[in-house]
């Protein structure tokens, strides 16, 4: 007997709670390395931003489910589908092999075989949302310049930056809110369609070449060499640059010793006044001027940017693991 809540058992979202089908769940934080509880703000905006399961652009996805302060994608529905129960493992063991297999092991249970019956527009919905991505796709892998990709997706998220800005212009209170919420709603879908064919096509050639490499050069053959610092993979620039600045700081012995005991309120004014902290403002700015948005367990947008907190750039919050690899102690300042 224990009189404590038993704590062992992880919170089933609302919206599938009292399904009386198996539902496959995975999480999504973990896919960006984030494994601590998000504030409701930033669950709601994902929910927003997520473009599947919504019947309007500003609604919240019902495929996107909050539970224990966390998020789940629900694929159950599309996961009905054969040709996409064969890709979506393979999709998945990508980004995490775990997540992969314990998708593998629901689906191939007798149980989910014989509930899976898709709707009748779902083939069709899902048709209509892969069909332009895959052309692009084998477009950009078979006949494209895709040189200048990189340009191009710049362009068109300052254009969107723009358009937004131009929409909002003018409006306040509510009429604000909606328009935000309407804008953020449609963003990622205009994501997908038009700039995800780009990382995707590299991920479908790199997979090919471990492939064709394995076939004709058996098991020894190593391709991940090519995979390594590769110019333009703006997290390894960033870890980078952080370990740069962390070098800069080291040149002073009063600087690095201030930035252990520095507070936000008064951490520029106090830099000044010790030896070598005007030099080392000019690299930390610089930092800040392209990096300031970022920091760790970022995707929970009610967390404090290092713009915001200078004292905390390059440190890990306690339980968060950064893919930017920003709390290896090389590069804390």
């Amino acid at each position: 007997m224990q009189s404590r809540p038993i704590t062992t058992l992880y919170p089933i979202p609302d919206e599938v709670r009292d399904s009386e089908k198996l539902r496959v769940l995975f999480s999504f934080g973990h896919q960006q390395m984030m494994t601590e509880a998000m504030k409701p703000m930033a669950l709601s905006i994902w929910r927003t931003v997520f473009p599947f399961g919504k019947e309007r652009a500003e609604s919240e996805s019902r495929v996107l489910l909050p539970a224990g302060g966390r998020l789940f994608i629900d694929p159950t529905e599309v996961l009905y589908i054969k040709p996409v129960r064969r890709i979506m493992p393979r999709l998945l063991m990508g980004i995490d092999e775990g997540i992969a297999r314990g998708v593998m092991e629901v689906i191939q249970r007798e149980r989910f075989q014989q509930e899976a019956r898709p709707r009748k527009d779902l083939r069709k919905q899902v048709g209509q949302r892969v069909k332009p991505i895959a052309v692009n796709v084998i477009k950009n892998l078979m006949c494209r310049d895709t040189s200048g990709a990189v340009e191009k997706c710049h362009r068109i998220m300052e254009e969107w930056v723009a358009r937004s800005e131009e929409q909002l212009a003018g409006v306040t209170g509510a009429a604000r809110i909606r328009l935000i919420r309407q804008n953020a709603g449609s963003l990622m879908m205009k994501l997908f369609t038009q700039m995800l064919p780009y990382p995707l096509s590299g991920v479908i050639a790199y997979k090919g070449i471990q492939d064709f490499t394995r076939r004709w050069l058996g098991e020894n053959g190593d391709v991940h060499r090519l995979n390594r610092s590769l110019s333009g993979n703006v997290t390894s620039e960033m870890g980078l640059a952080l370990g740069d600045l962390a070098d800069q700081a080291r040149k002073f012995p009063e600087v690095t010793e201030y930035l252990k005991m520095a507070r936000n309120g008064t951490f520029y004014e106090g830099l000044s006044q010790v030896r070598g902290g005007e030099e080392f403002r000019i690299y930390l700015e610089r930092f800040m001027d392209r990096y300031g948005m970022r920091c760790p367990g970022e995707i929970d947008i009610s967390r404090t940017r290092w713009r915001e907190s200078p004292p905390s750039t390059g440190r890990r919050h306690p339980g968060t693991h950064s893919k930017c690899g920003t709390g290896s102690p090389s590069t804390q300042l």
